[in-house]
């Protein structure tokens, strides 16, 4: 008696289910950037993304943290992620928008649920926001016509125009 169906039976379902693990794309939300969570302690972070690089000191009320892979910036405030900023074009939210997507593609995915004014430097870039009844959202910086950066964090740290306030 062989064991050859079986046992290839059992090696196309590891190769099927390693490809659907395999596929699952990170997907930016108002919560964060898996694995790393807005509230998260900063290591927390560092346990979740091993390659992290935080600037500053641990006695900084703010700080900001480097990930290389995928582009993101985490902003640190008295020892919690209150704002990722990505810069990562392989990143995007549920409704597929990423660096890179067009503010009308952007527009016509979130309508009306966005929160849309004029940019801080220029009068042709726009800071959109998606605010979520539990006080986070995610903000897209737009050069008028393209997002440029995509951020999710707390209310208050989506109205920061730098980092660190």
């Amino acid at each position: 008696m062989s064991h050859f169906p079986l046992r290839l039976s059992l090696s196309l379902v590891l190769i099927l289910a390693g490809s659907a693990s395999a596929a699952s794309p990170v997907v930016i939300e108002e919560s964060g950037v898996a694995p790393i969570k807005i509230g998260m302690t900063l290591k927390e972070a560092k346990g979740a993304i091993k390659s992290l690089k935080p600037f500053g000191t641990d006695k900084d009320e703010c700080r900001v943290a480097r990930v290389v892979q995928p582009k993101m910036d985490l902003l640190i405030e008295n020892g919690k992620v209150t704002r990722i900023y990505v810069t990562d074009k392989t990143l995007s939210t549920a409704k597929g928008i990423h660096v890179g997507s067009s503010e009308a593609d952007l527009k016509k995915a979130y309508g009306a649920a966005l929160k849309i004014e004029p940019g801080k430097y220029d009068d042709k870039s726009h800071s959109i926001q998606l605010l979520g009844a539990n006080g986070v959202g995610i903000g897209f910086e737009t050069d008028g016509k393209m997002v440029k950066e995509i951020s999710v964090g707390t209310a208050a740290a989506l109205q920061y125009v730098e980092k660190c306030g």
